[in-house]
This record gives C-alpha cells, sequence and structure tokens, in this order.
C-alpha cells in the first residue's frame, strides 16, 4: 500500500519542483516563486516572487544561512532561509546580443556558489549553423561577487539546450557540456578535458550533472541513450552502454554503492507516457535488472538510503516506488507529483501539491 500523506499543502503555483528538505524547513519553486514551508505542519514560512518571462526558476540550493536559485534571463539570486528576503542578486550575462541565458541548478561548494550559464548569442554562427556556449560561474556565497569563470565552449547545431548542473569532488569540479571538463575548485583552471566516449554526445549534449563515486565520474542523460563512466584522475574512458536497444536516456543517472539507476524512453516513438528503469553494474555497465513497470519519464531517480521509515531502501520516479534490488514495482502515490526527496525516512514530494508522506 502507498503510503498516504501526513500533509499536503497547494500553495497555489501550478507545478511544484522536488523539494529540497535543510533541518525543519522545505524549499520549492513553481513557475515564478520560490516557497519554504515548516515541514513538520506543512505551514508556509515565506514566498518569494519573480518577475519572469520563460523557462522560470531553477531548483535551490540551501547552506545553513542562504537559498540559491537561478532565473532564466536575470541571474542567480541568495535569499536570507530565515524570511525569504533577497540578500544579493547578481545578473551575470544574463541577456547576451537580446537572447535570454539560462542556467543551471546552483552547487555549492563551501563558501562557493557553482553555476553554468548556457545560451546562444546571435553573433555566434557558422554557415547560418546555431550554436550554444556554455559558462561557468564560481560565486562567493555571501557576497554573490564572481571568484573566475570558465569557458566550456560551443556546442555547434543546437538553437537551446539544458546546462546541467556540476559535480563536485574533493576539490574538483566536473562539468558536462559537449565535452567533459574537469576545473580545480580555487583556481578555475582545467585539470583536464575528456573527448572519451564523447562521440555519443557531440552536439547531442548530455542533460544530466556528473556523478562522482570513488574513482568514477557517470554521466548520462544525453540525447543518444548511452550511460558512460570515465576514469577520475584522467577522464579516460571506463565504459559506456546503451541501457537497451534503441531508447533515450531520459532522466539523470542516480548512482548508489555499485549500482547505477537510469530512466530510459522508447526512441522514434518518443513515448513520453512510460519508460523502463534500468539498473546497470556500477564497475562494468552490465545490467543487473531491468523493471517493465510503466513509468512516467520525465523524473530522474530518487534513490532512498537504507534506514529507517517509510522511504529507505527504495527507488522512486516520480510517484512509482521500486524495490531496489529487483525492479519490481512495490507501489504508485495516487496523485501528481515529482521524484520524491527522502529525508529522515518521510518521503516529500513536489507536484501539483507540496507533500509528506506517511
Amino acid at each position: 500500500m502507498p503510503p498516504s500523506p501526513s500533509w499536503s499543502v497547494d500553495l497555489g503555483s501550478g507545478a511544484l519542483t522536488t523539494p529540497v528538505v535543510s533541518g525543519n524547513s522545505g524549499f520549492t519553486v513553481g513557475p515564478s516563486s520560490v516557497f519554504s514551508v515548516n515541514i513538520k505542519s506543512g505551514d508556509l514560512r515565506w514566498e518569494f516572487p519573480v518577475n519572469i518571462e520563460g523557462t522560470g526558476l531553477t531548483v535551490p540550493a540551501v547552506n545553513e544561512d542562504l537559498v540559491f536559485f537561478g532565473t532564466e534571463g536575470q541571474g542567480i539570486r541568495a535569499l536570507d532561509r530565515s524570511n525569504g528576503k533577497e540578500v544579493w542578486e547578481n545578473p551575470l550575462n544574463s541577456v547576451i546580443e537580446g537572447v535570454k541565458q539560462g542556467y543551471s541548478h546552483p552547487v555549492i561548494a563551501g563558501d562557493t556558489i557553482l553555476v553554468v550559464e548556457n545560451g546562444n548569442p546571435n553573433s555566434i554562427s557558422r554557415d547560418g549553423e546555431s550554436a550554444v556556449r556554455d559558462r561557468l560561474y564560481a560565486l562567493d556565497s555571501s557576497t554573490g561577487k564572481v571568484k573566475w569563470t570558465y569557458d566550456a565552449g560551443i556546442a555547434w547545431g543546437l538553437e537551446h539546450a539544458h546546462a546541467p548542473p556540476v559535480g563536485i569532488s574533493d576539490g574538483t569540479v566536473y562539468l558536462a557540456a559537449n565535452d567533459v571538463h574537469a576545473i580545480d575548485l580555487s583556481s578555475g583552471e582545467a585539470t583536464w578535458v575528456s573527448e572519451a566516449g564523447s562521440s555519443s554526445f557531440k552536439n547531442n549534449r548530455i542533460l544530466s550533472p556528473p556523478i562522482v563515486t570513488g574513482n568514477t565520474v557517470f554521466l548520462g542523460g544525453g540525447y543518444t541513450g548511452e550511460v558512460v563512466a570515465l576514469n577520475k584522475s584522467d577522464g579516460s574512458l571506463r565504459w559506456k552502454k546503451a541501457p537497451a536497444d534503441e531508447t533515450e536516456t531520459w532522466s539523470a543517472p542516480t548512482v548508489i554503492r555499485d549500482q547505477v539507476f537510469v530512466g530510459a524512453i522508447g526512441g522514434s516513438g518518443l513515448d513520453r507516457d512510460s519508460a523502463p528503469v534500468v539498473a546497470l553494474s556500477a564497475s562494468d555497465g552490465s545490467t543487473v535488472w531491468e523493471s517493465t513497470a510503466a513509468l512516467p519519464s520525465v523524473y530522474d531517480p530518487t534513490v532512498a538510503p537504507v534506514g529507517k521509515g517509510e522511504g529507505s531502501g527504495k527507488l522512486f520516479f516520480g510517484n512509482t516506488a521500486l524495490n531496489q534490488n529487483t525492479g519490481k514495482k512495490l507501489y504508485t502515490f495516487d496523485r501528481d507529483t515529482s521524484s520524491p526527496t527522502v529525508a529522515n525516512g518521510r518521503i516529500y514530494t513536489g507536484g501539483s501539491n507540496l507533500s509528506k508522506l506517511k
């Protein structure tokens, strides 16, 4: 039986992102507002409205004092997490030659905020071919001032592309664009740039953030359907594999212990109403199991850590829970929901409402 809500609130904002849970607060964004709620009661703490036109806001990142988020065509903001008041705003290069730039989800690395700016300036052209440019910013978390920038180059043949957030491990930032870049966090200088496996992604983009586990960097979510594992030290290829024949990897991979979980979608038909889920061996990419459960394909997987509480040891795709070890479908929430957040043994979902499940 699926868990029932202990509370569910309609914030009057339309679709809500997967909530970020920190302390006794949950943070989520709708099409034009950032919200903070009390996760014990569901009561609204504050709302920060944003005047925007475009694709909307990024998922927030939260530290002990501030909430960070990006807005297409407006740059990056930081809010006081206790009251929702704006602390700083940095527009970066949010509009170039009249073209609004998009932003990845901010990532926190100590006192630094990392965000990827992405767009297609009109001046970049090659025989009429459109292009997208990626630039990584490192900002001081307390002031929003730029520490350094890193230009990841140009991807030809694209009019618009999603900018995935970066991965962080041991003082190195991993950025996925058309190539994969390893960048020193303190200096902003490249340690290596890898084209390993990039034939899978060239001019097709990597749509997921790099996931760094142990000595391996995992990537996926590109239009070609392959999951790629690179050596963390030098970017050389460990393995790459398509989860199934002629599929697209539509979700970002999630890695826990020795397995990589991805959701795939049918290739030529692009049937977004359902998708299989595949568990791969992290060591060599071999298939551990493949689920035939029909799943909403637009969601990224959430793997709940083993522990106490309803969410422990389960794999979630949107409103569907699977057995992490076998892929067997366990239950489906009877609601429109994002992939959940699992914190302290409780399940929190976005979607049409923000909810906490028993």
